[in-house]
């Protein structure tokens, strides 16, 4: 009973396949069985083929070339109809006319598959300028700019597994297609087996493109990847050379105050306060120099840049620079001194207080 009911669905699947009746009472029992194995191989594979997205470019890209096609006779009747005289012709020309812009519009909007079977995917995306490291944050910025290629570097890759897996679906659909003509020696089957083989055709020279770009590309990034690397091994050098240049002015400002704590006498105290003072604003300065011509690779920009504003720093830093300016003056004057007792009068109000600390910007009173 089951055998029965094999040969009657795999009968009916024939006769849909325009499979004469004399042909299909020559099949043996154990060739319908097989007829009806491999169509159900070539259903499974044709449900996946047509969920495919590559397989979907590949319909543009065949719409596009029948749609050139087409465009490209109707040039040719355009041209023959505008020569012949009669005011039907001339209708029939005009008519040839709007079918060819509306022709062009249409290769207009799948134009990235003019060249290409998968449109502009053929092609991996182009790797932009890699960041310049000159300073430390510029390292955040260029591990980000490596992530953005291993990432594309990723896509690419995947994008060549797909179709080298979209490939070998093509070829099984073929081997299939071959064995169920062995059996059945159809003389419909001619027109679906060239159709599949200029696909696999086709395919074939995309994936040997795309596994070529593939090597390529990710040769390049690696080689980007190693320069930035490289610039990030250097400046992480530089700046660690940087900071222990600056840690040393501090130790050695902090051994220079040891020095004068221990050779000042006690009474002069506010000569030992003013000294660290000075020790102090020096050693600041100094590592303020160090750092603005370690990141400046010109120094003449910096003089350039500073002649352009000059102006509006001076507006806007007036208070600081009045501060810094009244702090020299009243260290090297001597005026006053960390314990003196000092009148301050403001809005009106007199305030009268002992001298805690000078620094750069304020005086602070007790």
């Amino acid at each position: 009973m089951k055998n029965i009911f094999i040969k009657y669905i795999v009968v009916l699947v024939l006769i849909l396949n325009n499979i004469n009746a004399q042909d299909i009472n020559k099949l043996t029992l154990m060739q319908l069985q097989d007829i009806e194995k491999l169509n159900i191989e070539l259903e499974e594979v044709q449900d996946i083929l047509e969920d495919n997205i590559w397989m979907k470019r590949y319909n543009n890209y065949l719409t596009y070339r029948s749609i050139e096609k087409e465009l490209k006779t109707i040039k040719i009747s355009s041209k023959r109809y505008s020569r012949w005289k009669g005011e039907k012709w001339k209708e029939k020309s005009y008519q040839l006319k709007n079918k060819i812009k509306i022709k062009e519009n249409e290769l207009e909007l799948i134009s990235e598959y003019r060249d290409s079977p998968i449109g502009h995917k053929i092609k991996p995306q182009v790797i932009q300028k890699a960041p310049d490291i000159t300073n430390p944050f510029n390292i955040i910025e260029a591990y980000s700019y490596i992530a953005q290629l291993e990432d594309e570097k990723e896509e690419y890759k995947n994008v060549n597994v797909e179709l080298s897996d979209m490939l070998s679906l093509l070829i099984k659909k073929e081997n299939i297609l071959k064995q169920l003509d062995e059996i059945i020696q159809s003389k419909n089957s001619k027109e679906n087996f060239n159709k599949l083989k200029n696909q696999i055709k086709d395919f074939m020279m995309v994936v040997d493109i795309v596994s070529t770009t593939d090597s390529v590309f990710g040769k390049k990034i690696e080689q980007v990847t190693l320069e930035i690397n490289k610039q990030i091994k250097d400046e992480i050098y530089r700046t660690i050379k940087i900071i222990f240049i600056i840690f040393m002015f501090f130790v050695i400002a902090f051994i220079v105050k040891l020095v004068i704590k221990r050779y000042l006498k006690s009474k002069d105290d506010d000569q030992h306060y003013m000294a660290n003072k000075i020790v102090n604003f020096t050693v600041i300065v100094i590592s303020f120099f160090v750092l603005l011509f370690s990141y400046i690779e010109n120094a003449s920009y910096l003089v350039t840049f500073l002649g352009f504003a000059s102006a509006g720093i001076a507006i806007a830093l007036k208070d600081w620079f009045m501060s810094i300016f009244g702090w020299m003056a009243i260290m090297t004057s001597g005026t006053m001194r960390v314990g003196d007792r000092i009148k301050v009068t403001k809005d009106g109000v007199e305030v009268v207080g002992d001298i805690l600390d000078i620094s750069l910007f304020k005086i602070s009173v007790r």
